[in-house]
């Protein structure tokens, strides 16, 4: 659940924890957030946008070219397009020589 920053109390500081998880792994991050009441009246509070304003995961990719080094992938951006614009895209895959999972940007 979010909060604007005029509803925000002290009693909200602690750690935070975001979780992802997909077929083919998952991730976390933790965050500390630490409320203050602000003595600096030129500093501007942005409240986050709610979920429904984010954009929509684009098509699934179509494999156009593939060569010893490289894939050359295609995929359409989501029709809903939020009001958050799109600034990039990250590709995950599967390395069977590591076993891990990378991301190309």
């Amino acid at each position: 659940m979010w909060q604007c920053a005029s509803d925000l109390r002290k009693s909200d500081s602690g750690l935070y924890t975001c979780k992802a998880t997909s077929e083919t792994g998952q991730s976390t991050w933790n965050a500390y957030l630490v409320v203050e009441t602000s003595s600096n009246p030129r500093i501007v509070f942005h409240r986050t946008p709610e979920p429904s304003a984010f954009p929509g995961a684009p098509t699934r990719p179509d494999v156009l070219d593939v060569t010893e080094t490289s894939v050359r992938l295609s995929w359409r951006a989501n029709s809903n397009h939020g009001a958050s614009p799109i600034v990039a895209f990250t590709v995950e895959y599967f390395s069977h020589e590591t076993g891990q999972v990378l991301a190309a940007r």
